[in-house]
C-alpha cells in the first residue's frame, strides 16, 4: 500500500490493523510486528484448541474486512499460522518458525488458518557425504 499511495497511507493501514489487534484484547496478551506484513500474537492457550480456533477465525474475519485509506477500500488476504507452547516449541523463535512452517505447508490451499503439526512435517532427504 505504501508503494501505491505513499507512506502516510501505509501508516494509516497499519493503524487500522493495530486497532483490530487491540479490539481482541484481553485474549491477545501481546502483539509484535515481525516484518512489513507479518505479526506475531501471543494468546493464552489454556482454554484449549477450540478457543484458539475461534480466536483465529475471529482475527481472520476482522483482518479481512475493508481498510479505508484515502477514500478507497482495500482488502487483505490474511493467512494465519498457529503453534502452541509447549507442544510445538519451547522458545518464541521456535514457535514462530513452526507457525510459519504451518503456513508454508498449507501451499495452495484455500484455507486461511493453519495449525502446526509435527506429523505433517516432512524431513529433509538425507544427504550422503562423498569421500574426497
Amino acid at each position: 500500500m505504501s508503494d501505491l499511495l505513499g507512506h502516510g497511507a501505509g501508516d494509516s493501514a497499519l493503524q487500522q490493523i493495530g486497532d483490530v489487534f487491540h479490539s481482541l484484547r484481553p485474549r491477545a496478551k501481546a502483539v509484535a510486528r515481525i516484518k512489513s506484513d507479518e505479526f506475531a500474537v501471543l494468546v493464552d492457550a489454556g482454554q484449549g484448541r477450540a478457543f484458539l480456533e475461534q480466536y483465529a477465525i475471529e482475527l481472520h474475519q476482522r483482518l479481512a474486512g475493508a481498510l479505508r485509506v484515502d477514500g478507497r477500500e482495500f482488502y487483505l488476504n490474511p493467512l494465519i499460522g498457529v503453534s502452541v507452547y509447549p507442544d510445538d516449541g519451547a522458545s518464541a523463535d521456535e514457535l514462530f518458525r513452526r507457525a510459519d512452517s504451518a503456513l508454508n505447508r498449507g501451499g495452495d490451499s484455500n484455507d486461511a488458518i493453519h495449525f502446526y503439526s509435527a506429523r505433517a512435517q516432512t524431513s529433509a532427504p538425507a544427504t550422503r557425504a562423498w569421500p574426497t
